[in-house]
């Protein structure tokens, strides 16, 4: 048995909202990664966050396939160079909503949550080493007029 150390790990937590409005930002939900150790090409190269949106007025139901990759980092003195990364693969296309026969497109960015543990630079979500750092993700429905 070999003490490989505290692994990676990563969650997600939904929020609720209501009163979304076209071409404002809201809160989708909250992502937390804890940066551990992984050894013999154990780690994780990607996931897909399946989120099931039901808007009320009118009654409209799509999915949201949020596609993650994962980059695990060698470690050395340096931060951001050791820092493991989440990163949207489709952050401008995460699913389509037809409302009012009007199309959106659902969008999403990163919101850095704790800078000490943690720094958004584009679609990527860098998590420094031996930290658990927060993000959420805001997204935005943006429609094609």
């Amino acid at each position: 048995f070999l003490d490989a150390g505290v692994e990676n790990t990563l969650t997600y937590t939904k929020n609720n909202f209501s009163n979304i409005a076209p071409n404002v930002p809201f809160k989708l939900g909250e992502l937390v990664m804890l940066n551990g150790t992984t050894f013999y090409n154990s780690e994780a190269t990607g996931a897909t966050l399946s989120l099931n949106l039901n808007f009320s007025n009118p009654a409209v139901s799509t999915t949201a396939n949020m596609m993650l990759n994962f980059f695990n980092t060698e470690n050395s003195t340096d931060r951001f160079a050791s820092a493991d990364i989440v990163q949207f693969a489709n952050p401008n296309s995460v699913t389509t909503v037809t409302i009012d026969n009007v199309t959106y497109t659902l969008k999403v960015e990163w919101v850095t949550l704790d800078p000490s543990s943690g720094v958004v630079q584009g679609d990527k979500f860098l998590i420094f080493e031996g930290a658990s750092a927060r993000a959420e993700i805001r997204a935005t429905l943006v429609s094609n007029h």
